[in-house]
């Protein structure tokens, strides 16, 4: 072989060993780039962790629920996992006497939403949550403190008003025909297509082992336990429900999203010995959220006993009835309108602990009307033979209210009224005026007037032959330890 031919493969085959070399290095290149990704990934999710449980990031979280809730949150850690949910563990605040605690809160947003700088929720989860609502801190803290403008009275007019017209256009000189603006034509709307149903994904709101503990202050009124719920808000159509137990009892109730509202199946009860049915359903796809709500206890006859400590009687009635029907925006108060109804007749209230005396009803009425953030009463009764009870007024939507409640017995009620008046001077009389009834036109009845002002939450109450107002709070607390003294003296006081 020649001197030539043999550098000619030489040549050949370095060209072949450096192809080789290129060809296994291209893949090691990209294992190499790959490998990089995924620890800067890993290093940008170490350091959002990190940033999401310093107290900045926290103390901008809490900042924005209290705006929300009007209460301070304390937040234990947050963890978000990389397209699916963000995380916030141990949850708490406190409203009052109550407070809410929450182990876990699940929130799933739309990844790819938030890509195009929007945030969209899919699914909110609330695990292992104890609500202790404070109807006294809420009644201070969630309502708000506008004033209540009646605006004057307008002195109507005999004369008819001139009506303002509108200049009429000018004429041309050149001809007798007014001239006519010209008008631009409108641009047609641009009808946007609607998404078919099948084509959204379904958002949920979720509850996982919930107690809720309803309270006003000190006092504990109602406990529900063990509530779950998984509620649809949109997507396409589905079913959801909502179980709880309370007073001991299962309960379970069925929610169905059409692709337009949310509403709950008609459902029936009973609750302290009355048959109920309600229906609710709301449009959370639409501005304002329209909702409509009904109530109705049908027409029955009623037996219920209540025993608490020192707290015990027993009320029945042969017809009782009511219907509250009321619709509007959850948004906005003012667009609220509904109506309440409820009736009954021959109702006994009897104490079964000491005295064993009773009241009798031949009838009572309640008539409200809701409208423009107001709750009206235009009738509230209680008719009987020994003791009538007639009461109107209004509740605003501040929770700034006003009414007034007449009492009328007969001579034969009148001295037990007096007894306690006496014994526990809850309310405040002038001097001159020594007793709590005063006679009415008929010679066989006495009557009182209470005019009632302020807050729900603390109204204010005061006798119609005195100018001094005074706490109704501490007027029922003086009445309430007026009955515990009587039940101390005769051996009979309860330990609560």
């Amino acid at each position: 072989m020649s001197e030539a031919s043999a550098k000619t493969l030489e040549k050949a085959k370095a060209r072949r060993e450096s192809n080789s070399n290129s060809e296994l290095g291209k893949p090691f290149r990209w294992r190499r780039l790959l490998a990089i990704l995924i620890i800067f990934f890993l290093l940008i999710y170490g350091i959002s962790l990190i940033l999401l449980n310093t107290s900045w990031a926290k103390n901008k979280l809490t900042n924005r629920l209290h705006s929300k809730s009007n209460s301070d949150w304390e937040v234990g850690s947050v963890v978000w996992i990389p397209f699916g949910d963000i995380e916030l563990n141990n949850l708490e605040t406190t409203m009052g006497e109550g407070g809410i605690k929450i182990n876990s809160l699940a929130v799933k947003p739309s990844w790819s939403g938030l890509f195009f700088g929007s945030f969209e929720l899919m699914e909110a989860t609330v695990t292992e949550a104890d609500v202790d609502l404070d109807l006294q801190w809420i009644r201070d803290n969630l309502s708000n403190n506008e004033e209540i403008i009646i605006p004057p009275k307008q002195a109507l007019s005999t004369k008819p008003q001139s009506q303002v017209r509108p200049p009429k256009p000018k004429e041309s000189k050149t001809n007798n025909n007014p001239v006519k603006p010209t008008k631009k034509p409108l641009p047609k709307p641009v009808m946007e297509e609607k998404p078919e149903l099948g084509d959204l994904p379904n958002r949920w709101l979720k509850v996982k082992k919930m107690n809720l503990t309803l309270r006003n202050g000190e006092h504990v009124i109602e406990q529900i336990s063990d509530l779950s719920a998984s509620i649809p808000i949109a997507g396409k159509p589905v079913d959801g429900g909502i179980s709880f137990k309370y007073l001991g009892d299962n309960h379970s109730q069925k929610v169905s999203w059409d692709g337009d509202k949310l509403s709950a199946e008609e459902a029936a009860g009973e609750l302290f010995g009355l048959r109920y049915q309600w229906k609710v359903a709301c449009k959370t796809s639409q501005p304002g959220m329209p909702f409509a709500f009904r109530f109705i206890v049908p027409q029955q006859q009623l037996n219920h006993t209540y025993d608490k400590p020192n707290a015990h009687f027993n009320i029945s009635s042969d017809k009782i009835a009511a219907n509250f029907i009321i619709k509007g925006s959850l948004r906005n108060l003012k667009t609220w309108r509904g109506i309440l109804n409820a009736v009954s007749e021959k109702t006994t209230i009897t104490e079964n602990q000491k005295t064993h005396k009773r009241m009798d009803f031949d009838h009572t009425r309640l008539v409200g009307t809701i409208a423009n953030g107001v709750l009206h009463v235009p009738v509230a009764e209680a008719i009987g033979h020994k003791i009538s009870i007639l009461a109107n007024g209004s509740v605003h939507k501040n929770l700034y209210s006003y009414g007034v409640v007449r009492w009328i017995t007969n001579n034969e009620s009148r001295g037990f009224f007096e007894k306690v008046y006496h014994g526990t001077k809850f309310i405040n009389i002038d001097r001159s005026r020594y007793h709590l009834l005063f006679p009415l036109d008929t010679p066989d009845r006495r009557y009182c007037d209470f005019y009632l002002d302020g807050k729900v939450n603390d109204l204010e109450i005061r006798h119609n032959r005195s100018d001094r107002w005074q706490s109704l709070n501490k007027v029922v607390k003086k009445l309430w330890d007026f009955k515990n003294r009587e039940l101390q003296e005769d051996g009979l006081l309860e330990a609560d």
